[in-house]
């Protein structure tokens, strides 16, 4: 039987931390395995597909800000109503969505904004911004590009062989507070009942003020594989 503050006899301790350190590895494995089939499936998609199933909004923003940066406020200079910058004969364009994404802006992708463009005494200076139109389709074709070059990799991995991780012997250490109960009746070996109890952290307690000594428990295990038949 149990002692009291929360004190359990050595084998149902030895057997708990056992038994939970098996489903733990366990739950693991299944993990690994679940994570790998749906690599798998994944890795047979198409960009299209893969671009709607796996890429987030997030990864998406995350993956504009990298390639075109920040503006001083936090947002992305190809956003709606940021200032654009066509390409010309002796201007080059800004931001460079040509270079950076690979898609060329046209008409509708951009506009005209007359009451910020600068009249100088020679002519007057068109000033450009991006429109909603112009702005998701640098958001799709950075989608797309993401979907292609993560969905390369993940083909190479899968080429390769999904990495399993496999656990065949280890060990369980712990401390804990020892106590014999003297009052318990012997076992089935004839011996009185060892009782244990992980050491608290919180300060001196019952437990403590009887403990017969302190040290560490360690439980040595190898995994032993069983065939199924059937």
């Amino acid at each position: 039987m149990p002692g009291t503050d929360g004190e359990t006899a050595v084998t149902s301790f030895t057997t708990a931390m056992l038994t939970q350190t098996f489903e733990g590895l366990m739950q693991a494995l299944i993990a690994q395995r679940e994570r790998n089939a749906e690599f798998m499936r994944e890795s047979a998609l198409s960009p299209e597909a893969f671009a709607a199933a796996c890429i987030t909004s997030e990864m998406a923003r995350e993956e504009l800000f990298k390639r075109f940066g920040k503006t001083e406020d936090g947002a992305s200079p190809v956003d709606v109503g940021r200032p654009y910058v066509p390409p010309t004969s002796g201007t080059a364009e800004e931001p460079p969505i040509l270079k950076l994404c690979g898609i060329s802006f046209g008409e509708g992708d951009y506009e005209s904004s007359p009451s910020r463009s600068q009249l100088t005494e020679f002519r007057k200076i068109p000033f450009y911004t991006i429109t909603a139109v112009g702005a998701q389709r640098v958001a799709d074709a950075v989608v797309s590009q993401l979907a292609v070059e993560t969905l390369e990799k993940l083909r190479m991995l899968v080429a390769q062989g999904l990495p399993e991780i496999r656990v065949d012997s280890g060990r369980i250490l712990t401390k804990a507070n020892f106590r014999m109960d003297e009052s318990a009746v012997k076992n089935s070996y004839g011996t009185k009942q060892m009782l244990v109890r992980p050491p608290s952290l919180s300060g001196p307690e019952g437990f403590r003020m009887r403990v017969g000594m302190s040290g560490e428990m360690e439980i040595k295990f190898s995994v032993i594989r069983s065939e199924c038949n059937g």
